[in-house]
């Protein structure tokens, strides 16, 4: 940053990177969880439409996945706004306690492929979890509720599983998390991709001002990142506490169910991620915290256009062994 920068302005470009690529660890950096789901429902698989409450957005809206962007070549992308094996479809079963009611890290990897949805003025808008984070609690150094400490900022974390934590980055990034089992341990919700057009939509307004610069965001720029996402999802700091598990919460998680064509041995998963599809790698922008800093506790869904940070060496690792 040239010197004839203001400070204000060196400040303001270095929170709108952190929003994309920094972690929640430190004094302002934490953590979201998931294992493998093998949660099953007899609901019937249902379009996403029909539970989409929204109005249709503007005819002037992002170009299609096959029309050509300022590039010049089509956006990159899984496919449409399925997990690249079928259709994008879901129960609409919103996620009770049980769910999250396990070991910060499994709860880290069982939240990958789930949806994540807040209703705001009557619309819902939902976003597919392809990233996390999981922050253990008092041993572990990157945590906000490191050594046990709890404060006003982080009560939720020791809060009942389900419950959703929200600190603030750089006076402007609202980073949410959900906890899970264990005293102060949660998850960093680190990515999420637009699960279906008129969500995607409402996060590209979400995100700026300008229609026009709505439409030219890059998928990725969407919700790839904490501060992103919680732009994206419309999620604010005043929303810290909240039990998503309730029945009128404004914010929940669903179970995402995919038509399925995707197996391991017998397992079956209803969100179409298996473990060969999740990448286990350290956390983003925790190197202050020792020995912790190289603990794989970050989770990501291979091949997706909307993880903020990728590991190529995890991946390989992934995929040869």
């Amino acid at each position: 940053m040239k010197r004839t920068h203001s400070a204000a302005l060196a400040v303001v470009s270095t929170a709108r990177d952190a929003a994309g690529r920094e972690s929640c660890g430190s004094a302002d950096k934490l953590p979201v969880a998931s294992l493998l789901s093998a949660t099953s429902t007899s609901a019937p698989v249902t379009t996403a439409s029909k539970y989409f409450q929204s109005s249709s957005p503007p005819a002037k809206r992002r170009k299609g996945k096959n029309e050509r962007h300022d590039s010049g070549q089509p956006e990159k992308r899984m496919s449409d706004y399925s997990d690249g094996t079928g259709a994008a479809v879901f129960t609409g079963v919103k996620l009770g306690k049980d769910f999250f009611d396990v070991e910060c890290s499994a709860l880290a990897r069982k939240l990958i492929g789930c949806t994540l949805a807040h209703r705001k003025q009557g619309e819902i808008v939902r976003g597919r979890i392809v990233e996390t984070e999981a922050y253990l609690g008092g041993p572990d150094k990157a945590a906000h509720s490191f050594g046990g400490k709890k404060t006003d900022r982080n009560a939720a974390m020791f809060m009942a599983p389900g419950t959703l934590y929200v600190y603030l980055i750089y006076g402007m990034y609202h980073c949410a998390n959900v906890s899970s089992q264990g005293d102060g341990a949660a998850v960093l919700l680190r990515s999420v991709e637009p699960f279906d057009k008129e969500s995607e939509w409402m996060m590209r307004k979400a995100r700026t001002k300008s229609e026009e610069a709505a439409q030219k965001m890059k998928l990725k720029d969407i919700g790839g990142g904490p501060g992103r996402l919680g732009q994206a999802l419309s999620i604010r700091v005043e929303m810290s506490g909240t039990d998503t598990t309730a029945h009128d919460s404004d914010v929940w998680f669903e179970e995402a169910a995919v038509q399925s064509h995707d197996e391991v041995g017998s397992e079956k998963r209803t969100s179409g991620v298996t473990r060969q599809q999740i990448v286990t790698t350290k956390r983003v922008g925790v190197d202050y915290a020792g020995e912790w800093a190289d603990k794989p506790l970050r989770f990501y869904l291979l091949g997706n256009p909307c993880v903020s940070s990728r590991d190529k060496g995890a991946e390989k690792l992934l995929m040869t062994g």
